[in-house]
């Protein structure tokens, strides 16, 4: 069983690598230059002891993909020993540039306490910023938030709409039927006025600006952003 855990993860933190440098929304490693380059192509073959220092230098050069993935090899002891704080630090440094799935790692580090206190409400704020920027996997984890009421109060018509939006916006074909999944899963326990409530909310959303400073504290429980058109 803790086999299967460990392949799990070391699985998902291979995905966050090409999600980073090679997603839909973004500009691939190749058509990047100099250390991004050399950094995006490096994490990519799994060589983290030569990928430090391009990386290093890139996000010192201000690449948010690059604090991006130096936070990874920090938070992850990709190369070298792992360093939740300082890893934690690139994250924001990149949440703070926009980057979205930097935004991911900080909520997920806060929903489940790694390298910081666990704080549900923190975990939701960045979860919601990434979400409200386009970010499928952040749209699905807060459908997760607002199912369970994790740092939000629980509502399952917002829970609905930020699922059906994941899987209207996920490129990927296993995340995407997963993320179907949680729709319907919730869909179950609607009534067809409520369904149609969250269907409109979908149709609703248009993304907003992902760039804005993020709280010095817990953040107060966040206003019920609007969503995009899903099955």
């Amino acid at each position: 069983m803790l086999r299967c855990r460990l392949v799990r993860r070391w699985a998902w933190r291979c995905a966050a690598v090409a999600v980073l440098f090679c997603g839909p929304e973004r500009t691939p490693a190749q058509e990047a230059g100099g250390e991004l380059k050399l950094c995006g192509s490096l994490l990519a073959v799994a060589a983290f002891d030569a990928a430090f220092e391009p990386c290093r230098k890139a996000a010192e050069a201000g690449h948010p993909l690059a604090m991006t993935a130096l936070g990874m090899i920090y938070s992850w002891g990709w190369g070298v020993r792992a360093d939740h704080g300082l890893g934690i630090q690139w994250w924001r440094k990149a949440a703070d540039a926009g980057e979205t799935n930097a935004m991911v790692f900080l909520g997920q580090n806060y929903a489940n306490g790694d390298g910081v206190a666990q704080d549900y409400r923190q975990a939701l704020y960045w979860y919601q910023k990434a979400a409200e920027a386009g970010h499928a996997g952040a749209m699905n984890n807060l459908g997760s938030m607002y199912e369970s009421g994790r740092g939000v109060r629980r509502d399952l018509v917002r829970a609905h709409m930020w699922y059906n939006l994941a899987a209207a916006r996920e490129s990927g074909k296993v995340s995407r039927a997963i993320f179907a999944q949680d729709r319907d899963r919730v869909a179950a326990r609607l009534s067809s006025a409520e369904i149609a409530r969250a269907q409109r909310l979908a149709r609703d959303w248009r993304p907003r600006p992902a760039t804005a400073p993020p709280p010095a504290t817990s953040p107060p429980e966040p206003a019920p952003p609007a969503v995009e058109p899903g099955p």
